[in-house]
């Protein structure tokens, strides 16, 4: 089963002139605009349904796809950006930690990590129990 978007190109749908106006087939058979949304709605849903694994139910499928955000925007993507950096910058005290102990500034410290190490590869079992107490 193909992707919504393949089989509806592999039903012969074309964008119209200025990629606004889709026909499908030859363009003496243009559709409007809105009938292709309904067919593309359509194969969507079936494709949710039978060929997605998991499948999705219908309903659930047509509340996917009411919400619209399937659909690309600028604003969302920026968001999403955003969050990929807030979690890059939640990070940076480990890193910094780690940096320090890789750095050898202060000895005891990577000792006694390394020593840890040492420890959970030797008794892999109890140096769980133990960082979890």
């Amino acid at each position: 089963q193909l992707h919504p978007q393949v089989h509806l190109l592999s039903l012969g749908a074309l964008p119209g002139d200025d990629l606004r106006s889709p026909f499908l087939g030859h363009a003496s058979l243009a559709l409007p605009e809105d009938a292709l949304e309904r067919r593309l709605r359509k194969v969507a849903l079936q494709w949710l349904d039978g060929a997605c694994v998991p499948g999705v139910r219908a309903s659930a499928a047509r509340r996917l796809l009411d919400d619209g955000r399937q659909d690309w925007t600028l604003s969302r993507t920026q968001q999403n950006w955003r969050r990929v950096a807030a979690v890059f910058s939640a990070t940076k005290p480990a890193r910094d930690w780690w940096t320090l102990v890789r750095s050898w500034r202060s000895p005891r410290l990577t000792l006694c990590v390394a020593a840890v190490t040492c420890l959970w590869a030797a008794y892999p079992q109890q140096g769980t129990v133990v960082a979890l107490a």
